[in-house]
């Protein structure tokens, strides 16, 4: 069910190139905790509540995807309709010369710019990917019933060796074990037009890892997810955001198109596909904080939450203790 105030967005795209707001969140979830990535319900529902009400709209992951191809295959299809013969330059020349001004028009624009004015991503205005790391079950029974109210979507980042078990990887933080979710939970979530995406198989630290334990965390929980939802699995999220230059090339080697971190940034170039930067929503944040993370209350207030955000992602570290 849609809400009521949402302000519809325009049919018409814009030319966003690869700067989509990534939020990350890990748990939707009442109960105590002694940590910051449990989020009370009630605050998940005012923050999507502002995004509906500012008319954002959530895209999964794998529509980002297309929508990375589609500029792909309009850029090679523009590049090879241009025309540059000399005869055109000498013309374009000419009407320069005559003082005449021409400027949507002229064959000396570059290539690259006008590209981009005809090679769109094809997304809406005010495009933003909503993401969950872990794949814990209170996304079916919590986050999911809100997203769904106010008309928005999300990806999840599952733990493939942990489908419908315990997280029993993870330091305990709370007096009840959380529960991933089932394969079962997977498929209705797929089949509803949530994203699933990898978040490997143990939740191990990457950087950490032997050739043959990095393989089984990117190849294997690619393999299962795949199986599971008979889908390609194209994204990945890099456990506590811990990513270097040689495991980000074995994510692309292991045929994922787009792999996200934990660092965030405002400004992303097409080398950071497999570095996307994301940040994180914690317990502690207010609504106002929540609008500094989209940008919406000035570049200081953003680079202030991104500093949170590098501070609080460190203590997760304290997990290294338990590999």
């Amino acid at each position: 069910m849609s809400h009521p105030n949402r302000s519809q967005p325009s049919s018409d795209t814009t030319p966003i190139g690869l700067s989509v707001p990534v939020l990350a969140y890990h748990k939707i979830d009442g109960g105590f905790e002694l940590g910051v990535n449990s989020i009370p319900p009630e605050a998940f529902d005012r923050q999507m509540r502002f995004l509906a009400d500012q008319g954002y709209t959530a895209i999964t992951v794998d529509r980002f995807i297309q929508a990375i191809d589609s500029f792909s295959r309009q850029k090679k299809n523009f590049e090879k309709h241009t025309l540059t013969s000399s005869q055109q330059l000498e013309g374009a020349t000419f009407r320069l010369k005559q003082g005449k001004d021409d400027r949507d028009s002229s064959p000396l624009s570059s290539k690259e710019s006008a590209c981009e004015r005809k090679g769109q991503f094809n997304l809406p205005p005010k495009s933003i990917m909503i993401t969950f790391d872990d794949g814990y079950e209170d996304f079916y029974m919590s986050a999911c019933p809100i997203l769904t109210k106010y008309g928005m979507t999300a990806t999840v980042f599952v733990l493939a060796g942990f489908i419908g078990k315990l997280n029993t990887w993870d330091v305990r933080l709370r007096l009840k074990q959380s529960r991933h979710l089932t394969s079962k939970q997977i498929q209705i979530l797929f089949g509803r037009g949530f994203g699933i995406a990898s978040h490997g198989m143990r939740h191990r630290f990457l950087t950490r890892c032997n050739e043959a334990n990095t393989k089984v965390e990117l190849w294997e929980s690619k393999a299962i997810l795949e199986s599971l939802l008979q889908h390609p699995v194209q994204s990945f999220s890099y456990p506590y955001g811990c990513v270097n230059s040689k495991v980000a090339d074995q994510v692309k080697s292991a045929g994922y198109r787009v792999a996200f971190g934990l660092k965030p940034n405002k400004t992303v170039a097409s080398e950071s596909i497999y570095r996307y930067p994301r940040i994180a929503v914690y317990r502690c944040d207010t609504l106002s904080t929540f609008q500094a993370k989209l940008g919406l209350r000035g570049q200081r207030r953003f680079n202030l939450e991104c500093m949170k955000n590098s501070i609080i992602n460190r203590f997760s570290y304290l997990n290294r203790l338990r590999h």
